[in-house]
């Protein structure tokens, strides 16, 4: 045999020895699962908003009950070392498939707040596909895309009310990253501005929060996994079947936002998703202060309550 040969082959091999065994860190959603409370009961699921991140959860965690595992359920990207997904329904089975793992047989309790409501709602939907129990799914103030449908009011209002929410999601990212932004500057900016498309706007934002120090560039992981989660909100389908168990639904006032938000649907449309009546949980504050501020030990006591019927063990 041509000795050459003999060599190459032989290296070959050597490589194929002193490659490392795939990790675990080859699988994206490994770090998904973030324990931010533990305790002897039957675990509560709470998925990321927009940001990706659950640090906002971490004040509620041990409020709600210092007995209840408490765990946030964290986008894929948000460390920086892998793109973020742009895909709801992939981030959904993903999560269902850690949740599994993590505890393989039911019943589950879920939540998410505003596009992890979403995102909990078809992980609802996929576990009981799977022939898996769920006890309980809370959204936090999430609206189905049509919710906004049949509200009365004139195209310059509804540009206001688009933009408010964009200067409110701003100051929430400011927040979870430690820095106080005006929230009124960054409304006019866009009224002024007025970006009329979702990457456009998102693109203003990420300027508003550079020149505030927020982020340094588009690179900042927690602002791309923001960008790829709202873009891909936009894309989502939902499930065409309803889901067969009963859905709550913290509301909020939402006054801050426009007095508009207060004329939607009851149920946030939520109704025309669910074979069962949804329960509503109003609460006396905007979408974005749920979890923290004077609102906080309401919101940690009505989800126990939530909690404690559906799982009294």
């Amino acid at each position: 045999m041509d000795p050459e040969a003999v060599k190459r082959e032989l290296l070959a091999l050597l490589a194929q020895e002193d490659r490392p065994a795939p990790a675990a860190t080859d699988n994206p959603f490994h770090a998904s699962l973030v324990r931010l409370h533990t305790g002897k009961k039957r675990p509560f699921y709470c998925v990321h908003p927009g940001s990706g991140a659950v640090g906002c959860f971490s004040e509620i965690a041990p409020l709600v009950d210092r007995d209840r595992t408490f765990i946030g359920v964290q986008a894929p990207g948000i460390d920086g070392e892998r793109e973020p997904f742009n895909d709801l329904v992939a981030l959904a089975r993903g999560y269902v498939a850690e949740i599994l793992r993590a505890q393989p047989e039911g019943p589950y309790l879920l939540g998410g707040w505003s596009l992890g409501g979403m995102v909990a709602f078809h992980m609802a939907h996929e576990l009981r596909r799977q022939g898996a129990e769920v006890a309980l799914l809370v959204l936090f103030d999430t609206q189905r895309a049509d919710a906004m449908h049949g509200v009365p009011f004139s195209r310059e209002v509804a540009v206001e009310v688009l933009y408010r929410h964009n200067a409110l999601a701003a100051e929430h990212l400011a927040f979870q990253q430690g820095v106080k932004i005006d929230r009124e500057a960054v409304f006019r900016a866009f009224m002024r501005e007025r970006p009329r498309s979702t990457p456009s706007r998102l693109d203003l934002m990420l300027r508003l929060l550079v020149q505030n120090g927020v982020f340094h560039d588009a690179t900042a992981p927690m602002f791309r996994v923001f960008r790829a989660n709202i873009l891909a909100l936009g894309d989502y389908g939902m499930p065409v079947e309803p889901y067969d168990r009963t859905l709550t639904l913290f509301r909020c006032e939402n006054d801050t936002l426009g007095h508009e938000y207060t004329l939607v649907d009851e149920t946030y449309c939520w109704s025309k998703s669910v074979a069962s009546p949804v329960e509503v949980v109003r609460m006396p504050t905007h979408h974005f202060a749920l979890f923290h501020g004077d609102v906080l030990p309401l919101t940690a006591a009505r989800l126990r309550e939530c909690l404690d019927r559906s799982d009294p063990s």
